[in-house]
């Protein structure tokens, strides 16, 4: 069987695919060893699809809500190149929203929820000429063009028997040349992320728990292993450890964080929490082992509106563990949102007012976006804050707001985005270049990367046009 894995990003990006070199390496580990990885945030997908050794058998496409409309883009364009290829999508839209799905891009097959397990089952299915239909966790259409969906398939318990990320199948100098930690205002580093769990516990509207609300991790043992194998073999000297709930199990962490000290590994990591999942001697064993950039997940200055994201923080909290942050020499990274429901032009104001006050490092704002099998969407839906579902999704979720409040509209959101919160990200990183020279590679990225999402957008957008 000769597999092909498409992520269909269109801005440059320095953390690689962990959904697709995951999937990779678990179907290398089984048998499968022809699978190519192509993603469209480096790699040109027509040079890239006319360049295959080979003709696919089974192509698996990871679709999230942002990049819907291109993922559409890349289906049409595998279909004309390889009609006799079996088409199959994953991800977290397809398992958020897979009736959805199937009417948008018809795929043959959809996967819902993670992915290794049943997308080997499917590979192995087909070689041997079985019936998809019986694998738990598909969806596909039937003869008459109905919806089907198969029985749930169980999370995977055992995190340490998929193997490592395949790597190896991406432009990996890409990834490594551009530096995950420059996102944190760092110099320049050798960095690539890492994954030590899979779950969520927690209830924020906007938050489909892709990986369901249990947090499984991965023994320390195992994640020490990987950061050894990326060391050796791709020379880094920094990390992003990008799971949600990195510091939610604080005896886990504390215990990994003493680990990386005693084998003596030096790396600059970079890590989520949240704010309430910290105190100063928890920093401090963060601090020792590396800790060098902290992002919280603050989203709004006005604790109504907190409350109404069913965040589970207060503003207090918030201040804390900035303070406490700051104290242990860690850097500071702030996440916002504007525009949720309830929000007025008062409490949207509140928030940048906040973020503006506290000793923030880095800020960034994002404009709140329902995606679907959110309890968020539930919302937007049951109030008609969202006029056209279909609409929004061929506009594209990442490319405009598509929600009212309640009290302002989506382009007010949008004006008051460009005029106050945009400034106030880049006046946050011009104040830490003034500070500190080294970030300035920071900041020139920082712009070049805002040039060159608007300039493939447009490109696309184009692309699209034409086509239609």
């Amino acid at each position: 069987m000769k597999i092909l894995l498409i992520n269909p990003r269109m801005s440059s990006t320095s953390q690689p695919p962990l959904g697709l070199v995951y999937l990779s390496a678990y179907l290398k580990a089984n048998d499968f060893q022809d699978v190519v990885i192509i993603d469209t945030a480096w790699e040109n997908l027509t040079e890239r699809l006319e360049s295959l050794a080979f003709s696919p058998d089974i192509v698996g496409i990871q679709v999230m809500t942002p990049y819907f409309t291109r993922a559409r883009y890349v289906i049409d364009a595998v279909r004309v190149k390889f009609p006799q290829a079996i088409l199959v999508v994953g991800g977290p839209h397809p398992s958020a929203a897979p009736r959805q799905t199937l009417t948008g891009l018809n795929p043959d097959y959809g996967v819902i929820g993670e992915g290794e397990e049943t997308f080997l089952e499917l590979v192995k299915t087909v070689a041997e000429q079985g019936d998809p239909k019986k694998i738990a966790g598909v969806f596909y259409a039937d003869a008459n063009g109905e919806f089907k969906q198969t029985s749930a398939r169980n999370v995977i318990g055992d995190l340490d028997q998929i193997p490592f990320p395949d790597r190896d199948s991406l432009p990996m100098k890409f990834y490594l040349r551009r530096g995950i930690m420059q996102e944190f205002g760092f110099k320049s580093l050798r960095a690539t992320t890492i994954l030590t769990s899979r779950g969520c516990p927690f209830q924020c509207i906007y938050c489909a728990r892709f990986f369901g609300r249990k947090v499984r991790y991965r023994s320390r043992e195992n994640v020490i292993e990987e950061i050894k194998y990326l060391i050796a073999n791709y020379h880094i000297n920094g990390l992003f450890i990008v799971d949600d709930t990195f510091t939610v199990n604080r005896r886990w962490t504390t215990a990994f964080c003493e680990e990386i000290q005693r084998q003596k590994i030096k790396l600059e990591i970079a890590i989520n929490s949240r704010v309430d999942a910290i105190n100063p001697e928890f920093l401090k064993s963060l601090k020792a082992a590396g800790v060098r950039a902290i992002a919280f997940g603050v989203e709004s200055g006005n604790q109504a509106i907190l409350d109404s994201l069913k965040k589970g923080i207060t503003l207090e909290k918030v201040e804390s563990a900035v303070r406490y942050s700051k104290e242990a020499g860690i850097r500071v990274k702030g996440y916002f949102m504007v525009g949720a429901p309830g929000e007025t032009l008062e409490t949207m104001r509140q928030s940048v007012a906040f973020a503006r006050r506290l000793p923030f490092d880095q800020v960034q704002f994002s404009i709140v976006t329902p995606y679907p099998g959110t309890k968020l969407w539930e919302i937007a839906t049951s109030q008609k804050l969202v006029a056209d579902y279909s609409d929004a999704l061929d506009k594209g979720f990442s490319k405009s707001n598509v929600m009212n409040t309640g009290f302002i509209t989506p382009e007010e959101i949008k004006k008051f985005y460009e005029k106050f919160c945009r400034p106030l990200e880049y006046r946050k990183i011009i104040t830490g270049v003034i500070k500190d020279w080294r970030t300035t590679p920071y900041f020139l990225t920082y712009v070049l990367r805002r040039w060159q999402h608007s300039r493939k957008r447009q490109l696309h957008t184009i692309a699209t046009d034409h086509a239609k």
